[in-house]
């Protein structure tokens, strides 16, 4: 298959349409989508439309405030819902699953591209006089801006049908851009897999209703001093990098044709209890916090869960300590993206050995505790040092073989030596 690049009158288009500050038409594939489909051709009732962005604050600075945050929740979740169906892999597909750079062609270089926009929206969001925002919807979520109900879920048809089509450019599903014979077929194969009822929104489109906020807010006489021309191409890259890479990537996936995955087209009907289907069977719903109703029952995956979690939250204030300042290159970055590819990542992978994903709880005392950086820091060495008691405390047979026991400790020591 041919990589779909947005091409160059779309490009144009896009620049031209920041000249302006007017909506974003949102793109819906209807059944004239298909009117080239051969009459023997199977078909499928329409996607309900996507849900289109309302502005809710006249004043750009406020609406630009609201959506950035909205942007920022939805590149985490994004983030650690890739993670998930990376967690999901069988070792077989462990090429799949990724290693740690940041590259479009595993669930692992995707999730830290992610990470990366989310960097990028909270330095504007700091620019602009907001605090950073970590925080996560609580799964499942729906709302006008968010591109489908978000919910932690082994990889599937399903799941990349949802992921491929978020990401895709809206011209994807209004005609050909590729002139492939199989883009039909995957047009139908979308639409049948997603169904009629459900409604997704291209996360582009955000974007475009941001760039153009950007653009009124650029034109106002107490507009905040920032550099709007860098800015609007820094955004435009992160709409452009999920539109054609992390697009190309899902939907090589979901038609069965991506190198990983043998191209074997028909892997996705296999029943998931084959021993070729690509992902395990894990729950998405449970939690690592006791006494709830849908706590984790077994103890070693609570513990090994909890683990995950005090990891996960040093990671989130790691970069919130980050996102801070006006420092792109903030050790706290290297410490956290350093949790994510090492402890949490073999957590992650060693879970679903006992029919569990990591759950990703959220943190009651949130990001962004205290009132500098000092006491973050202490906050994320304490939840490290937790992190260390129970991994010694484990038993070993049940401590994931991959981990160093002490690798918590090393962890620690580094961030304590750190200036932040």
């Amino acid at each position: 298959m041919k990589r779909v690049q947005l091409d160059k009158s779309t490009r144009m288009a896009r620049r031209q349409f920041l000249k302006s500050a007017g909506g974003v038409s949102v793109a819906v594939v209807t059944s004239s989508t298909l009117s080239g489909c051969d009459e023997g051709e199977p078909t499928a009732r329409a996607f309900s439309p996507p849900r289109g962005i309302v502005r809710d604050f006249a004043d750009p600075y406020l609406e630009l405030i609201r959506l950035l945050r909205e942007a920022a929740e939805i590149e985490h979740d994004l983030m650690i819902q890739y993670l998930f169906a990376a967690f999901s892999l069988k070792p077989a597909y462990e090429d799949l699953a990724g290693f740690a750079m940041a590259e479009p062609h595993s669930l692992l270089g995707v999730a830290i591209q992610e990470m990366q926009h989310l960097a990028g929206v909270n330095h504007l969001l700091r620019e602009l006089g907001h605090r950073p925002v970590l925080e996560r919807a609580d799964f499942p979520f729906e709302n006008d801006l968010y591109p489908f109900t978000f919910e932690l879920e082994p990889m599937s048809r399903l799941s990349l049908a949802k992921y491929t089509y978020c990401e895709a450019p809206e011209v994807a599903f209004t005609q050909d851009p590729d002139s492939t014979p199989g883009h039909t077929k995957f047009l139908i194969d979308i639409r049948e897999t997603l169904g009629h009822s459900v409604r997704i929104n291209h996360v582009g489109t955000l974007y475009m209703e941001v760039l153009a906020r950007l653009q009124e807010l650029s034109q106002q006489d107490d507009k905040p001093d920032i550099d709007y021309i860098g800015w609007r191409e820094k955004l435009l890259h992160i709409a452009e990098e999920g539109e054609v890479d992390h697009y190309n990537f899902f939907r090589s996936l979901f038609m069965a044709n991506h190198p990983a995955l043998r191209k074997n087209t028909q892997i996705w009907s296999l029943p998931v209890d084959h021993e070729r289907y690509p992902s395990r069977l894990i729950s998405g719903d449970h939690t690592a916090y006791v006494g709830q109703p849908n706590t984790i029952p077994d103890e070693t995956a609570r513990e090994l869960a909890w683990l995950g979690n005090l990891t996960y939250w040093a990671t989130l204030i790691l970069l919130s300590i980050a996102y801070e300042t006006d420092n792109i290159y903030h050790p706290a970055i290297a410490h956290s993206k350093n949790l994510m590819i090492g402890p949490l990542w073999s957590l992650g992978r060693v879970l679903p050995d006992y029919g569990y994903g990591l759950p990703f709880d959220r943190l009651s005392m949130h990001y962004n505790p205290g009132g500098n950086v000092d006491h973050a820091k202490t906050i994320v060495v304490r939840l490290l040092t937790e992190a260390e008691q129970k991994a010694r405390a484990m038993d070993p047979v049940t401590f994931p073989v991959e981990m160093d026991r002490n690798v918590f400790t090393l962890y620690k020591n580094l961030i304590i030596e750190s200036e932040f």
